[in-house]
């Protein structure tokens, strides 16, 4: 066994506790001990933050396994204004920021950063009249939680829905397999579209399928 100087510990010149034996094997032992332990801590706490980090990769792929976007789009014919609710997922909203701006990006507390969404948004969001005049998005505002941000915004449609050509490549440049999808309504009729990679742009038309319901 390793001998050490009398009263002093190599964790750190730790003095030993008075015991009343002061022999050699007595201060070995105890500081031996003080080292094992010290060790076996360093370890544990190695493994422990290796399974944090683990659990916390695993955690976020597994909580966002699917990418999708889903807008809720009502036509107000009162007004000639599409009022869109479109859902996404903050981490990807904040990374294509991040590309867009080269900068960090943190939705909650980043400055400007209703601008930077609306500039991303007259991007990858774009609809046009039946006349194929670009329509402008008019920003309203956002929701932001751990899982999903709302996105609140219109658009003037005053010819309404039919003819309409919508073009929804939203987080495209980031991600293979996203869908987006949004979801029309006008008083009792309703449709779909979905958009992917594939096939990024639509026009939209009334269909059997979305005639008004008694």
């Amino acid at each position: 066994m390793v001998k050490l100087p009398q009263g002093v510990c190599s964790t750190g010149a730790l003095p030993l506790p008075q015991t009343g034996v002061s022999n050699s094997r007595t201060n070995n032992w105890f500081c031996m001990s003080l080292i094992q332990q010290s060790t076996q801590m360093r370890l544990f706490s190695k493994g422990c933050l290796s399974l944090l980090v683990f659990a916390g990769l695993f955690g976020s792929a597994a909580a966002h396994p699917f990418h999708v976007s889903i807008a809720e789009a009502e036509f107000k014919p009162q007004t000639g204004m599409l009022e869109v609710s479109l859902r996404v997922h903050p981490s990807d909203l904040e990374t294509a920021l991040r590309k867009q701006t080269r900068e960090p990006v943190v939705l909650e507390t980043s400055p400007n950063v209703d601008e930077q969404i609306l500039a991303y948004l007259r991007r990858a969001f774009v609809v046009k009249t039946a006349e194929g005049n670009a329509a402008e998005i008019r920003w309203i505002g956002k929701e932001v939680s751990v899982k999903h941000a709302w996105l609140y915004f219109e658009i003037p449609l005053k010819d309404g829905l039919p003819g309409a050509e919508f073009s929804q490549r939203l987080f495209f440049e980031l991600l293979p397999d996203q869908v987006n999808t949004i979801n029309f309504r006008q008083g009792q009729r309703q449709a779909t579209l979905h958009f992917t990679r594939a096939e990024p742009v639509k026009r939209f038309a009334w269909t059997s399928r979305s005639a008004q319901k008694p």
